[in-house]
């Protein structure tokens, strides 16, 4: 056991290098930062935009339409009967408002007034994409102002709400048999800001992680030292043993990092959301808080997973000739993770054809990605079911790997040789 002991903080000295340590520590202060900024942008686009608003027709309605942008969380910088601007130059408004001549006139007369809207695009980012809909939100805010007051005019003794909206949808939802009386789109929203950031996080570091342990692998092979390790009088099955969980306590370091890097980027975004009574009350109610049982079925998981695919690097680590050879050779793991990883962002598993859900459902890692997902809709047996299957295949490439240990193979394998035998 002393042996397993000094062969395994072998490992991890030569795992916890500065190469090693550094990037997880730029990648942390990266993301916290891009969480600060995204916040500021975001406190930014909640305060009112500056608009430009040219008055060509300067009557009452014209005013009052002036007073409604006002109140539709703009800025208004009025200028009566002016001349466009030179868009060419620097502005320092979010767009430009034009009320056209005759405006109020046709407004008087209860037909369609047009107004003449410049949106100023400086930029096609996340942030800037958010000016695209800021006209036309204001515009729709002014148009349910004015049309609540011309139905007040010929309906005094109605509700204008009640008659532009006759029809009110009392919205439920039910997940797993459980029904809720809340709008979906409250729940769906929260759901996605506690799992959006996850399948990032674990592709992230399933393909760190398993890079990691092929480089070491090409690296010992590189330098003769594998040749030395070999020969020592400790069992191959001992070495196979210290390597994986060397590479697992660094990946868990790592996870560890990114999780917390990544959680102050999701809190930039759902920082500004408040969860109100209702919603919160709907989430209990439906069972989607989860419980300590959950939380270890995720945590067995995300372990497994990332043990698998640290048992495929090393295997594949075996036949790397030297570090250069390691990117052409972790190729497959990078496939592996990438099809589910993709699957799970964009579509639902359930809902594919049974060809593609076989074939999803092959691969170790669509259990880890499906995890989190499946524990909200409480479904736990798919959760048990995948970690079963991820501790098979686990098992599977230890015993491939301890094989590939116990022979001289391990020292003269390599892409070329596999190819060659193919």
């Amino acid at each position: 056991m002393k042996r397993f002991w000094v062969l395994l903080v072998k490992e991890l000295r030569e795992l916890l290098t500065p190469q090693t340590i550094i990037p997880i520590v730029l990648v942390v202060i990266v993301f916290m930062g891009l969480g600060k900024v995204i916040s500021q942008q975001a406190k930014l686009q909640g305060q009112p935009q500056p608009v430009l608003v040219i008055d060509d027709d300067d009557s009452a309605a014209s005013a009052g339409v002036v007073e409604l942008l006002q109140h539709a969380n703009l800025t208004v910088t009025l200028k009566k009967q002016a001349a466009l601007p030179d868009f060419a130059q620097p502005l320092n408004q979010k767009a430009v408002i034009i009320i056209p001549a005759g405006f109020g006139k046709a407004l008087g007369a209860g037909q369609p007034a047009r107004l003449e809207s410049y949106t100023i695009q400086n930029g096609f980012s996340i942030a800037r994409l958010a000016d695209s809909a800021l006209v036309s939100g204001a515009v729709a805010q002014v148009n349910a102002a004015l049309s609540a007051s011309r139905l007040h005019q010929a309906l005094p003794h109605a509700d204008p709400a009640a008659t532009l909206a006759p029809v009110k949808n009392n919205e439920h939802i039910v997940v797993a048999g459980k029904a809720a009386n809340i709008s979906p789109a409250k729940i769906v929203t929260y759901l996605n800001s506690q799992i959006a950031f996850v399948p990032v996080i674990l592709f992230i570091v399933i393909l760190f992680a398993g890079q990691m342990v092929a480089t070491a692998m090409a690296n010992e092979k590189e330098n003769k030292t594998l040749e030395t390790l070999l020969s020592v009088p400790i069992s191959r099955t001992t070495i196979v043993a210290a390597k994986m969980l060397a590479a697992g306590i660094v990946a868990s370091i790592t996870a560890i990092a990114y999780v917390y890097g990544l959680h102050s980027i999701q809190s930039s975004f759902t920082g500004s959301q408040t969860v109100d009574a209702a919603t919160t009350a709907a989430i209990n109610q439906l069972g989607l808080n989860l419980s300590l049982h959950s939380y270890l079925l995720l945590g067995l998981a995300l372990f497994l997973g990332i043990l698998t695919a640290l048992a495929i690097a090393l295997v594949l680590g075996a036949f790397a000739d030297n570090i250069k050879s390691v990117q052409s050779l972790i190729m497959p793991l990078m496939v592996l993770l990438m099809i589910p990883y993709l699957a799970s962002m964009v579509t639902d598993i359930q809902t594919l054809p049974r060809v593609f859900q076989i074939i999803l459902y092959l691969i170790p890692f669509t259990y880890t990605f499906q995890a989190l997902p499946n524990l909200y809709v409480h479904n736990d047996s798919l959760v048990l079911l995948g970690s079963a299957y991820e501790l098979a295949c686990f098992i599977g490439f230890i015993l491939l790997a301890a094989k590939l240990f116990s022979s001289d193979q391990i020292l003269t394998l390599r892409l070329g040789w596999l190819i060659r035998k193919r």
